[in-house]
């Protein structure tokens, strides 16, 4: 009774981050001017693109946003047929969020076989892009670089040999020229291939060199010296140290309002079978990696919002997974039973979703008039 109580609360939980995540970008998708400098810079050079001017020139300003081709190139197939409207960017970030968390539902039912754990999984990361990531109807490159690279991560989980080696290496560097970030992800999956698949580490290595190294050597040569400022110059001037931020987003946020996920993650590692060991091992590598990428990002001058999107798809992503691994541990313990395992789960994850709508600003439910 109390395990089906758990369990209609999660789901009820999960409708309303969805219907919520909805709301959300309704009432932002069609606001006529740009929210910030990013998404300003976005719609500029996708309209370079499309009247095939040099995608990249001197910076305007001194606090200009590091952007790179993969964005623009994808938003401007739709500005080019549809016409230059703000709409279009927004739908490619929108789609990417909505694909993310498709993503993670199909991730998690195939790795848990829980068909709640799945759904609540997909609804997470729409919430804590609702809530956490600032507004959700702006484009940003984020979104499509964590869904070209989880792409990868999932090609390489679910295709043997070394097909999935190369398709996860093209998948990877095009996220790598979407958003400067997901070389943490590259990172991630070649340790994992290191240590537990070094059939494909020669086939995923041959990939990155010809599609990420070989792809930046063109880049360059055709983009011209400003691409190379933009991917190398811009961010490694922008960064500083700032202990109070990485401080305040390691207690406020990952053990915070991401509490949950953040501590069953950390308690799989303690399990006697290790969380990174066989296919599904890549997954934890991953979170590790998203939460390197988000503590990185906490030092830039300008820290933006959206940064902490990496972190909450990763988590969103791994935490179930990570959710089901130590109760099944705990339910196999003495005098444990299967539904006790279960209801672990479900109050972890009502918890969860507490921390997340416990989050929410007031402004954003009432917003004035």
């Amino acid at each position: 009774m109390i395990a089906r109580l758990l369990r209609l609360i999660a789901w009820l939980a999960s409708g309303f981050a969805l219907v919520g995540f909805a709301l959300l970008c309704a009432r932002g998708l069609f606001a006529p001017q740009p929210y910030d400098a990013t998404e300003r810079g976005l719609l500029e050079l996708t309209l370079r693109l499309v009247a095939h001017g040099p995608l990249y020139a001197a910076p305007s300003t001194v606090d200009a946003p590091s952007i790179l081709p993969g964005f623009p190139l994808v938003a401007s197939v739709l500005v080019d047929a549809l016409g230059p409207n703000l709409l279009w960017l927004r739908l490619v970030s929108l789609i990417s969020i909505v694909a993310l968390a498709m993503l993670a539902l199909a991730v998690v039912r195939e790795e848990t076989e829980n068909r709640t754990l799945a759904v609540a999984s997909g609804c997470i990361m729409l919430a804590g892009y609702g809530l956490l990531a600032g507004n959700p109807a702006a484009s940003r490159p984020e979104p499509l670089m964590l869904l070209l690279a989880l792409g990868g991560g999932l090609a390489l989980r679910s295709m043997p040999g070394a097909a999935g080696g190369l398709i996860a290496a093209l998948m990877l560097s095009a996220a790598c020229f979407t958003h400067a970030q997901a070389v943490w992800f590259v990172a991630a999956a070649f340790i994992y291939l290191t240590r537990e698949d070094r059939g494909r580490l020669v086939p995923f290595t041959l990939g990155l060199a010809v599609f990420l190294a070989g792809g930046f050597v063109l880049l360059s040569h055709f983009l011209g010296p400003w691409f190379n400022y933009y991917v190398w110059d811009l961010p490694i001037r922008s960064l500083r140290f700032d202990g109070l931020g990485m401080l305040h987003f390691i207690g406020g946020r990952l053990l915070g309002t991401l509490g949950v996920l953040t501590v069953m993650t950390v308690l799989s590692f303690a399990l006697p079978t290790r969380p990174w060991r066989g296919p599904g091992g890549l997954w934890p590598c991953i979170g590790l990696a998203a939460v390197a990428a988000s503590i990185l990002a906490t030092q830039n001058v300008t820290p933006e919002p959206q940064a902490l999107a990496i972190c909450v798809a990763a988590l969103a992503l791994v935490g179930p997974i990570s959710m089901h691994r130590v109760t099944q541990h705990l339910s196999a313990w003495p005098d444990s039973t299967r539904m006790t395992g279960e209801g672990v789960v479900l109050v972890a994850l009502v918890l969860q979703f507490v921390a997340l709508f416990a989050d929410i600003p007031p402004g954003l439910i009432f917003p004035r008039v």
